[in-house]
Order: structure tokens, then sequence, then C-alpha cells
């Protein structure tokens, strides 16, 4: 059942609430990582930097408040990062990017979810107030595979399905199946991330 997408209860263990904090610890390190990736770009291309980034620790005190009818949510991005990129005519631009990483572990019901309130977000312009930009790029990152991947992009695409959303915000998402070594250039400029639109990867920012 959990191959074909659908949710599934575990049963009580002793450990749980171990693996859980387990679980919370290997999803920090490996955002950290990616932040860290972010943060040495520079170093292999001196058009693209990391100009600043916050941490889900400092977003955790101002969550988001999505409602909808029958449901709500407090979206809470696992980071948030600003890119300062050079472009071919010589001027500067900033990119925002909300990063979402996962680790294969939230059910489909629970990521749908998180999706809904990012349609919510972007339909009410509520980035403006949260970060003060005036648009966002959604980055989703998954360390646990392709299969895991494919997921995520279908998962999204029937919550664009069920909700009616404008197909405007698609062009807002990304996925990607981070390598096990994450280096820079390839993580964020090389076209490995794939959008809701066809199946040929690109860059994510733009090169």
């Amino acid at each position: 059942m959990q191959r074909a997408g659908l949710d599934v209860n575990e049963a009580f263990r002793a450990a749980k609430e171990v693996d859980k904090h387990a679980l919370f610890a290997k999803h920090t390190l490996e955002l950290n990582d990616i932040i860290i990736s972010a943060a040495l770009l520079k170093r292999s291309s001196q058009n693209f930097w990391l100009e600043s980034f916050v941490h889900e620790r400092e977003l955790k005190r101002k969550p988001y408040k999505a409602s909808w009818a029958g449901g709500s949510f407090s979206l809470i991005p696992d980071a948030f990062l600003v890119f300062r990129m050079i472009v071919p005519d010589g001027r500067q631009r900033r990119m925002a990017v909300v990063l979402e990483h996962d680790r294969g572990s939230e059910e489909q019901y629970y990521f749908r979810r998180r999706i809904r309130a990012y349609l919510i977000m972007l339909r009410n312009e509520g980035y403006k107030e949260l970060f003060g930009v005036g648009g966002i790029t959604i980055a989703f990152s998954t360390s646990a595979g392709l299969p895991r991947l494919a997921k995520m992009r279908e998962w999204t695409f029937k919550e664009f399905e069920a909700t009616g959303e404008s197909q405007l915000y698609k062009s807002s998402f990304y996925f990607t199946a981070l390598p096990e070594t994450l280096e820079p250039r390839q993580v964020w400029l090389h076209s490995s991330w794939y959008t809701l639109f066809d199946n040929q990867p690109v860059s994510l920012l733009g090169v």
C-alpha cells in the first residue's frame, strides 16, 4: 500500500519517540548540508552566490497559517534562501528560494496539505509579508531517490487537480533527487531539477 502511495498507519512501538527524534536529527543534518552547498557556490562560479538565508529554526517563530474549507495548515519551510546572480548582460538579479527537504518519510496526505498551503500562499501573495520579497521559487529536494522524486511530482499534480488552482503556479515548483555528495555546481547550476511541465531536467538558477 505504501508503494502505491496510500497512507498506512504503523503499529505503536516502544522506540517510536526515539525513532522520531532520530529522523528529525537526520533531516536537520541533511538540510544543513544543502545550505552549506549553497554557501559554497561562489567558490565554483563567481556569477552566483548565496546572499542570505533563514533556517527552519528561525522560521518556526512565524509560521504561515493557511486555511481552506475543512482544513488548515501551519506552514514552516525548511529554509529560505536568497541567491544573487550576474546575468549575461552584466546586471545582477536576486532569486528567492523556499526550500523543502524530504527524506521519504512524509505520507501523501501530509505532503499534499503542504502543497495546498503553498498554493494558498502563492494565491494570496503571503510570501510578501513573510519573507519581504516580490516572488518565490519553491524547491523540493529529496534524499530518497528518483522513485520519491516521481511521487512528489505526482502528488503535487493531484493537488493542483483537486484544488483547481491556477496553472500559472506550476512554474513556481521545482523538484530534485539529491546525490550523496553535494557538489555546489551540480546541485544549483546543473540541469538536475524537474518542473511540473515536462520530464526534461533544468537548472534551478536558470543556467
